[in-house]
C-alpha cells in the first residue's frame, strides 16, 4: 500500500510527521510539504490518485475537496482520503469511507493522535452493518451496486435481510442479516425491499 501525505503549514507539517508514524504500517509513507513542491497541488494530486490507496492533506477540509475533485472517478476504485487538522483535533474521511476503508483509517490515525474521527457515513454512525464493508474483509465481490445501495437504505430503516451462503459460515452473521435457504431468497429480498 502507498500512502501519500501533504501539509501546508510548519505546524501542519509536524502533524504530517506525527501521521506518518502512525500510517506507515501500512506501507510506504511519503510526507510533501505543499509550500516546497516543484509541482503544483493539482499535478501532486493526479499522481498520488493513480500511485497511492490512502491519501492524507493536513490542512483545510476545503483545499482537499477542490484538489481532489477532478480526479474523483469510481467510489469503489478511488483511494481513500482523509482531511486532518494542523492542530491534531480531526482527522476526517472525505473519500471512499467504506470500500477504500477511509473511516476505519481515520478511526486508527485520531486514536493514535488523541484526537477525534467524524465519520459521517449513515451505517457508521447508526452502528449498522455496511455491505461494502462486509464484502471487503470477506473477500466478496458486490456484483450490483445499486443492490448495495437498496440494501444499505432498508438496514437503515430497521429492515432484516436475507443472507444465503453455499459454503460454510464461520462466525456470527451480524444483527442486520438472516440465514435464508436459497429458493426463498427472492421472496424474502422482495419482502425486505430490495428487489423488484
Amino acid at each position: 500500500m502507498q500512502i501519500e501525505i501533504i501539509s501546508f503549514t510548519k505546524q501542519g507539517n509536524r502533524q504530517a510527521e506525527k501521521i506518518r508514524k502512525a500510517v506507515e504500517k501500512y506501507g510506504k509513507t511519503y510526507v510533501t510539504n505543499g509550500r516546497a513542491m516543484e509541482v503544483s497541488l493539482q499535478q501532486w494530486c493526479e499522481e498520488a490518485f493513480l500511485k497511492a490507496q490512502l491519501l492524507i492533506f493536513v490542512g483545510a477540509a476545503g483545499i482537499a475537496v477542490r484538489t481532489i475533485v477532478p480526479f474523483v472517478k469510481d467510489k469503489f476504485k478511488d483511494p481513500a482520503v482523509l482531511v486532518a487538522d494542523e492542530m491534531g483535533k480531526y482527522v476526517i474521511p472525505v473519500l471512499s469511507g467504506h470500500v477504500g476503508r477511509a473511516n476505519e483509517y481515520a478511526a486508527q490515525i485520531a486514536a493514535s493522535l488523541g484526537a477525534e474521527a467524524v465519520i459521517t457515513t449513515a451505517t457508521d454512525l447508526n452502528g449498522k452493518f455496511a455491505v461494502d464493508v462486509f464484502a471487503g474483509k470477506n473477500q466478496l465481490v458486490l456484483q450490483d451496486r445499486a443492490w448495495a445501495k437498496r440494501i444499505s437504505a432498508a438496514i437503515l430503516q430497521g429492515e432484516k435481510i436475507g443472507f444465503y451462503c453455499e459454503g460454510e459460515i464461520i462466525g456470527k452473521l451480524p444483527d442486520e442479516l438472516y440465514l435464508a435457504e436459497q429458493e426463498s431468497l427472492k421472496e424474502h429480498l422482495i419482502f425486505a425491499g430490495i428487489h423488484r
